[in-house]
């Protein structure tokens, strides 16, 4: 019987650079336009959850109600995709209705669903409620 022959590391450092770039790609490069509206606007909520935890980070309390598009979206730190932000001046999702945010001890954000109308049992909301 054969002693099993180990592959050599840089072998293994070159598949396993490989493997994470194809990953890193395929998850940076998926902005959710492939999908059907709900799941785009649960995609957006998410964007806007990071954003609100990197601003949270850098500037200890979370952006203000009203002016939240104005803070996530301006310089010198632009937390928002310039796509997030419609022609309007707000954030809205795949429906076209302009998304909620209200702070709660952290940010809950939340979207009308596909019936365009708040507190109905089609919102999609962030965190999600228990």
């Amino acid at each position: 019987m054969e002693p099993r022959r180990k592959a050599h590391p840089i072998v293994v450092g070159f598949a396993f650079l490989g493997i994470a770039a194809v990953l890193v790609g395929l998850l940076t490069t998926r902005s959710g336009s492939d999908c059907g509206p709900g799941t785009r606007t649960e995609f957006i909520l998410q964007q806007l959850k990071l954003a609100c935890a990197i601003y949270h980070r850098d500037y200890g309390g979370y952006p203000p109600e009203d002016a939240f598009v104005a803070v996530l979206a301006s310089p010198p730190r632009r937390l928002l995709d310039a796509e997030c932000v419609a022609s309007s001046g707000q954030i809205e999702d795949a429906w076209g209705t302009p998304l909620r945010y209200r702070l709660d001890q952290q940010p809950v954000l939340s979207s009308a669903g596909p019936d365009g109308r708040f507190e109905t049992a089609d919102d999609i909301v962030l965190p999600r409620p228990r």
